[in-house]
Order: structure tokens, then C-alpha cells, then sequence
């Protein structure tokens, strides 16, 4: 009695014939014969071979078709051989395709499309894999700090209009940075804050920068305000201040203020005529 064929890879054949049923649709077969070779009948135990040899799963070729379908800009005109099908599943392997990241994909291609032209190949890479890495590599870490599609369009729009960005590219944790700027009512990106905290006559309007500033210390910054250490700790702490809100409203609480009271003019009078006594 022959062995029987585990449900793995029974689940993976079938997904690989609605795989190739994709392609057949959105690609003429001149394309595809000149990437899976002319026989038709060869394509899907070869690929099915390939993707077990590394320990392909049915469910990542299964979201990789489904991104294919919204649009992967790289293989719009192309289909993606069996070396980038590979590498695509190990990809989506350790940077799932989610419910949640799938809702910030239009925000991402806005973002994608800004810091392409802002920043030339300091953001873009020839390679695809590179920039299908980076995207699935920054949907992932937003997912992981719930950052909503809102919060990455204003998050690029303050870093578009911040000077320090205008020549260097920013990273994701400065991304993320100015996340929590968006999140903080009002709040100065770090660069922002930094450069209120060293002016020669600060004003510090927001709660938070006058917080990190005394934290370090406002003498501190006058005397040694280009040292490297004292601009770590004073962006350490405020980024700190940005993840914890409470810990600005501990530091200033509200006052309340007194109310001026206002005496009638029968009182005024009374008053004087008391004092002539």
C-alpha cells in the first residue's frame, strides 16, 4: 500500500495550480514560457518541487497571489520566476501578510512614492527583493506599534517640512519618532525639539521640551549644548516624555488659577467712607 501524501503538500499542489491559473490571466503566454519554459505541463511540479525543497507553505504562496492581485509595481509588466516566488514566501514567512497591514498598504505607497523622489536611491534600490523587503519590513513594525494610515501620512508630512530631513533620509525608529510627535498633542519632532532646547534664548512653548530641557539641565545645554552626550540624553528623555504623556502633566500640573474678584461701586464707596472715619 503506497504512502499516503501528506495534507502539507496536497494543500501546496493546489495552491500552486491557482497560482499558475493567476499568472495565465494577467500574463500573455510568450511571458510565461519565457520564464517557466514552454511546457505547460512541466511549470507546476517544478515549482512545487522548488518551493519543498525550502519549506514552502501553501498559505504564504496563497498571500503572495493575493498580493500579486493588489498590485506588486515591480511585476506589472513581469511575472515573478520561481527564484522570486522563493524568495517572496521566505519573506512573507517572517513578514506576514495581515488584515492590519493590508489596511495601511495605500498610506505606504504614498510614502513609498514621497521618499522615492525626496530621497533618490538613498530610499530606492535597484534590486526588487530590496524594496519589497522594505515594505514588508516597515508594514510589519507599524502593525507592531499599531500605527494607524492617518498617523504615517501626517508623520511624513511634519518630516517633510523639517529641515534636518531635508537632507538626510529619515530611519524607521525617527519615523516612528514622529509617530508619537503626531500622537502628542502639538509636540515637536526630536530634531525640532533639540534645536528649541539650544537656542541662545529659548522659547520652549511645549510642555514636553521644557521638561527634557530641565531634565539635562538649561546650564548644561549653554555651555555644552554641540556635545554629543548631552544631545542623546536630552532626545532620549524627550522620546521617553513622547511614549509617556502623564509624565509632562506630573511635571506641570494644573493650577488652578485664582479668579479676580471685582467689588460694586456701592462697596467701593462704603469702603471709603469707612477708611475717612
Amino acid at each position: 500500500m503506497p504512502p499516503e501524501t501528506p495534507p502539507d503538500f496536497l494543500e501546496l499542489s493546489a495552491e500552486i495550480t491557482n497560482f499558475f491559473k493567476h499568472l495565465e490571466k494577467r500574463y500573455s503566454q510568450n511571458l510565461l514560457n519565457l520564464t517557466y519554459g514552454e511546457r505547460v505541463d512541466f511549470r507546476a511540479p517544478m515549482l512545487l518541487n522548488t518551493l519543498k525543497n525550502v519549506g514552502g507553505k501553501a498559505l504564504e504562496l496563497k498571500a503572495l497571489r493575493e498580493w500579486l492581485m493588489r498590485g506588486i509595481q515591480c511585476f506589472e509588466e513581469y511575472p515573478p520566476g520561481p527564484e522570486s516566488v522563493v524568495q517572496l514566501c521566505a519573506l512573507i514567512r517572517q513578514y506576514p501578510i495581515t488584515e492590519y497591514t493590508n489596511q495601511l498598504v495605500d498610506a505606504w505607497r504614498s510614502l513609498d512614492a514621497e521618499f522615492g523622489q525626496c530621497y533618490g536611491r538613498q530610499w530606492k534600490s535597484d534590486a526588487r527583493i530590496d524594496s519589497l523587503t522594505k515594505e514588508r519590513v516597515w508594514l510589519h513594525k507599524f502593525a507592531e506599534h499599531k500605527v494607524s494610515a492617518a498617523e504615517i501620512l501626517e508623520a511624513m508630512a511634519r518630516l517633510n517640512n523639517c529641515g534636518y530631513f531635508r537632507t538626510f533620509m529619515p530611519k524607521f525608529d525617527e519615523f516612528l519618532d514622529a509617530v508619537y510627535a503626531v500622537r502628542f498633542p502639538d509636540a515637536p519632532l526630536v530634531e525640532e525639539a533639540w534645536g528649541l532646547a539650544t537656542c541662545q534664548s529659548p522659547e520652549v512653548a511645549h510642555a514636553a521640551v521644557r521638561r527634557a530641557r530641565g531634565h539635562v539641565g538649561g546650564h548644561e545645554l549653554r555651555i555644552r549644548g554641540s556635545d554629543r552626550d548631552i544631545e542623546q540624553r536630552f532626545k532620549s528623555y524627550y522620546r521617553q516624555l513622547l511614549l509617556h504623556p502623564e509624565l509632562v502633566k506630573e511635571y506641570e500640573p494644573d493650577v488652578e488659577k485664582p479668579v479676580a474678584q471685582y467689588l460694586s461701586s456701592e462697596e467701593i464707596l462704603a469702603s471709603l467712607i469707612n477708611r475717612s472715619d
